[in-house]
């Protein structure tokens, strides 16, 4: 996508994700930052670790992120670990095993009106160990 660039890093009982702007000399676009997913390798496919409990606003709020910035994303892990969001609830906590953060916001205007949502996404995995 561009110039925006994931990155992860795994911290004790936390893993940062950053979406960064990393173009020298322009902005780029994203939608709101609350749309990802946490999504948890289960017999051999991704499974998300939310389960929709209403009906909530996803916005449609262009974000502009000027060279070197981006968004954070704060996940925490193990049994103790919060990872609610409004409308949503996990079925499990974040616990030892391969999991992926997707973003769903991308912008690409050659994009914008493709029915394929897949090709508007970027992911990245992570591992939360033992």
């Amino acid at each position: 996508m561009g110039n925006l660039v994931m990155e992860n890093e795994v911290k004790e009982q936390n893993v940062l994700v950053t979406l960064r702007n990393e173009a020298n000399d322009y902005s780029l676009f994203t939608e709101s930052k609350v749309l990802y997913d946490i999504q948890q390798w289960v017999e051999d496919e991704w499974r998300s670790i939310y389960c929709v409990t209403s009906d909530r606003d996803w916005g449609s709020d262009w974000v502009e992120h000027e060279p070197g910035s981006g968004f954070t994303w704060e996940i925490h892990t193990g049994e103790e670990g919060s990872n609610e969001r409004e409308g949503m609830r996990i079925r499990e906590p974040i616990t030892s095993g391969a999991y992926r953060f997707v973003y769903f916001g991308l912008i690409e205007p050659e994009l914008q009106d493709s029915e394929n949502a897949d090709e508007q996404a970027i992911a990245i995995q992570f591992d939360v160990p033992s």
